[in-house]
């Protein structure tokens, strides 16, 4: 499960220690005071780069924590997974599908890539 936020500095003050501790609970099991830090979500750039968009927490069930072991995922909101086109492409898209044009040229027409 995934969470959105604006910025990397809205997920860390949402994951404060005092905060995570006190008043999050697992989305899963529903406990509280189980969750820590397990590690950042990256978007690879290229071969050589790496960008941060996202942190992950888990409900611990390790070293006298008692959680179920679910992961769950904070993600900034521009960088929401599987989103390859913006609103104007999709609503164009959708537009020449209801005027009968086929998937294909639809695809050709508002992408300008001829690959599908």
């Amino acid at each position: 499960m995934q969470t959105f936020f604006r910025n990397f500095d809205a997920i860390e003050r949402y994951l404060e220690p005092c905060h995570r501790q006190y008043t999050l609970r697992c989305k899963h099991c529903n406990l509280q005071g189980h969750l820590i830090s397990h590690g950042f979500i990256y978007k690879q750039l290229s071969m050589s780069k790496h960008k941060v968009v996202g942190k992950r927490i888990v409900c611990s069930n390790r070293h006298g924590h008692i959680g179920c072991g679910h992961t769950t995922q904070f993600v900034l909101a521009e960088h929401i997974p599987n989103r390859q086109y913006n609103a104007l492409h999709l609503s164009l898209f959708i537009l020449l599908l209801l005027a009968n044009v086929s998937v294909v040229k639809a695809y050709q027409q508002v992408t300008q890539q001829f690959e599908t």
